[in-house]
Parts: structure tokens; C-alpha cells; sequence
């Protein structure tokens, strides 16, 4: 399987700290907002340092996705699964839970909305 988009343990609990608001107080903490996220990447050098490996990902992936097919597949395949964990009654996400199949993909657009 591709090694893209993995990262050690380490390296995912440090993002999931970068991730935790920086106003927040213990027992009532709250992740960046996407606009706040997206300023900091663009903004503190620290900040993206944890990122690079991904968005280095993303941008090979963009011109070639055949390489981590199976690996995407198996994390959007992940990903649905905790949707449907969370939300079984398809009220908060009523759209979109289909588990895409890409390991067969040859060409053309990756499936998706």
C-alpha cells in the first residue's frame, strides 16, 4: 500500500494538538475553525512545518492518483464508517455515505459528488 498520507504516531498527535484552539480551557476544549486553520497554514511557518508531508501528498496525488488508489480507498472507506458510527440515523450527514470501490480505477475522474 502507498505510504501516502501516512505518518507516524507521533507526528498525529502532535497535528491533533496543533489542532486543539489555543483559547481553549481543559474540559472544554474546541478544534480550529476552518478559516482559522487555513490562516495559520498560510501564516506560521511552525504551524505548516507539521503539514508539508501531506500537502506534498496532495499535490503528487493531484497529477497521478494511481500510486495510493488502494490506500485512498481504505481511508475514505474508514472515514464513512466513523460517519455512520456517529451519526447512524443519517441526521447530521444525510448525503454522500457511499464507500467508493477505487482499487479497480484505470482512468478519468475519481468517483465523488
Amino acid at each position: 500500500m502507498s505510504p501516502a498520507f501516512t505518518r507516524r504516531k507521533n507526528a498525529q498527535r502532535a497535528i491533533g494538538e496543533l489542532m486543539v484552539h489555543p483559547d481553549s480551557v481543559p474540559g472544554q476544549r474546541w478544534c480550529l475553525g476552518y478559516a482559522e486553520f487555513c490562516r495559520r497554514l498560510d501564516q506560521d511557518e511552525v504551524f505548516r512545518a507539521w503539514f508539508t508531508h501531506l500537502l506534498e501528498d496532495v499535490d503528487r496525488l493531484a497529477v497521478d492518483p494511481t500510486p495510493a488508489l488502494a490506500r485512498l480507498e481504505a481511508l475514505q472507506n474508514a472515514l464513512v464508517q466513523l460517519v455512520d458510527l456517529l451519526d447512524p440515523t443519517a441526521v447530521q450527514l444525510p448525503h454522500n455515505r457511499q464507500r467508493f470501490r477505487l482499487a479497480t480505477y484505470t482512468a478519468g475522474p475519481l468517483p465523488g459528488p
